[in-house]
């Protein structure tokens, strides 16, 4: 049975470890990892940064080698890196478990994991793997496969609790039945971080819909990491 895995772990923990200490706050997603035995090649999105700023963090950065620009939206990068070091617990779970990292991102000073395992006891090797490396290494959840219902799109509690509101009051019908401010009054949040949130969810829509259509040949093609 398919065992669903989340966890959390300090930025120290992991890559991109000196990029993060740059820019506090700064939020990151790695959404696909392409793995072998001796090289682990990430590819990951940075939201809302001082991308002038973060170029210079990646150069320097020794956990990551290799960092090129993908793609660029408005105020979204997405990013590749050739290799990586300090990435042992991906390693291990894509290279050794053969586990699928569905999602890893950085928000409020932790990574965040989820991770399907095929077999159950591979789960426990997780944690044995974790104290042995002496990782920060948090379980937030273990549960089937079964269970997995919103995750599976990419979104976070809050952004799935915000978007169902806003499609059941009409926030998106035309003409529309709901502003902004009558669902941010229903969530009791102020309008500025409903829209973020709302646009974070989107986001996360678009790139689960859109981001399996890259395929090699569209990333090998992309630009440098000097970019635009």
């Amino acid at each position: 049975m398919t065992t669903v895995v989340e966890l959390n772990l300090s930025p120290e923990a992991f890559i991109l470890s000196e990029t993060v200490a740059d820019h506090p706050g700064i939020e990151l997603a790695v959404v696909r990892a392409t793995a072998h035995p001796s090289v682990l090649a990430p590819i990951f999105w940075v939201f809302d940064a001082d991308f002038d700023a973060l170029t210079a963090s990646l150069e320097s950065d020794p956990t990551v080698r290799g960092v090129e620009l993908v793609a660029s939206f408005d105020g979204e990068r997405l990013y590749r890196a050739e290799d990586v070091e300090h990435g042992e617990l991906l390693r291990y779970l894509v290279c050794e478990k053969g586990a699928t990292v569905q999602r890893a991102s950085l928000s409020g000073g932790r990574w965040r994991f989820r991770a399907l395992f095929d077999e159950q006891e591979n789960v426990s090797g997780l944690f044995d793997f974790s104290r042995r490396q002496g990782l920060d290494v948090r379980v937030d959840r273990v549960y089937p496969l079964s269970e997995l219902h919103r995750a599976g799109l990419g979104l976070s509690e809050a952004q799935y609790e915000a978007i169902g509101l806003a499609l059941t009051a009409g926030y998106y019908d035309i003409p529309r039945e709901a502003t902004i401010a009558d669902l941010a009054g229903d969530l009791d949040i102020s309008s500025q971080a409903l829209s973020e949130r709302l646009r974070r969810a989107h986001g996360a829509l678009v790139r689960e819909a859109v981001l399996p259509r890259f395929d090699e040949q569209s990333l090998s093609d992309s630009d440098p990491l000097s970019g635009p």
